[in-house]
């Protein structure tokens, strides 16, 4: 049985939530994602420096810290769908898509549960003047899931 669930896996691979370190308390502290109220999905993307580029284009303070997931075991219980905006609902002719790959991925679902167990690690920036006292919070609800790792950037 184990063999044939290896090949029937999908693998997607690691990926990446983006979030602000007052909302990443708030996620470990439910122990759920939930989906924002202007959107039907949950947003990720397959590059970590994906906050590189979407810093241009949002507030900075908004994707300070990463958290890194287990999408092959994500997508054992949510499937894991790629979206790109750039897709043909914009545009008539394919051959005029842009040469960009987005690497997002969504996941259309009101809330991840038990998010904790999808987590590998969380990369936290630190840009937050009470950033101390921030990190002592977050690190006591993560005190259940000693397999997340935490890394200062």
């Amino acid at each position: 049985m184990k063999v044939k669930q290896l090949f029937e896996e999908k693998q997607v691979g690691t990926l990446y939530h983006f979030t602000d370190l007052y909302k990443c308390i708030q996620i470990f502290s439910v122990n759920y994602l939930k989906r924002s109220p202007l959107f039907h999905y949950i947003s990720f993307t397959r590059s970590r420096l994906f906050s590189n580029f979407a810093r241009q284009m949002f507030n900075p303070n908004d994707l300070t810290v990463c958290i890194e997931i287990d999408g092959n075991k994500l997508s054992q219980k949510y499937k894991v769908e790629p979206y790109n905006y750039f897709s043909t609902q914009n545009y008539y002719d394919n051959s005029k898509l842009p040469e960009w790959d987005e690497m997002e991925e969504r996941i259309k679902t009101e809330k991840i549960e038990g998010l904790a167990k999808y987590v590998k690690r969380i990369y936290i920036q630190k840009v937050y003047s009470n950033y101390n006292e921030l990190l002592k919070t977050l690190k006591l609800y993560l005190e259940k899931y000693p397999w997340i790792n935490i890394i200062e950037e």
